[in-house]
């Protein structure tokens, strides 16, 4: 992240000048440079959620066709069964 520079008396001076008083316009002043040097390195961006989406629809797809395949088994086995205890 490129750092830019940030004069704090300028701020201060502005936030004065609108009626701030200089205890308040020193806080405000603190706040914006602390959120400033926030490290945004680790921020999720769109295309990472996108991609994490992704792969978990393609995971959630498996286990539902795995599911389905293993239903459909537990029923033509019944269905075996059920016709061979019945002699057909």
């Amino acid at each position: 992240m490129t750092a830019v520079a940030f004069d704090t008396h300028a701020f201060i001076k502005k936030l004065t000048a609108v009626g701030l008083s200089e205890p308040q316009a020193e806080t405000i002043t603190m706040l914006v440079q602390e959120s400033r040097a926030t490290d945004l390195t680790n921020l999720v961006t769109k295309p990472d959620l996108q991609a994490a989406l992704a792969e978990t629809k393609v995971d959630l797809l498996k286990v539902i066709l795995g599911a389905i395949a293993l239903n459909s088994a537990v029923v033509i086995g019944a269905m075996f069964g059920l016709a061979k205890m019945l002699g057909h």
